[in-house]
């Protein structure tokens, strides 16, 4: 499972964001699934996502909220 958490400027939670995360596995130059992240609290966005290799995963974040976005790149060892 990834959660996410959406904060704006100020650090207040995000409602009702769209979040999508798209996953790649760098070492094998390949792309994973692209999923939508549901709203489990305000701010608070998560997804499970079926990675079927154990190594290093990067996850390309975007969320976008009343005609505002962003977007971040987070990497993790997947076990």
């Amino acid at each position: 499972m990834i959660t996410v958490w959406v904060k704006d400027h100020a650090g207040m939670p995000v409602k009702g964001a769209i979040v999508k995360i798209a996953s790649t596995m760098p070492s094998m130059s390949m792309t994973g699934p692209t999923v939508v992240a549901h709203e489990t609290a305000p701010g608070t966005y998560t997804a499970k996502e079926k990675l079927n290799f154990a190594t290093m995963w990067m996850f390309d974040v975007t969320a976008s909220s009343a005609g505002k976005s962003g977007k971040t790149k987070v990497s993790a060892d997947v076990k």
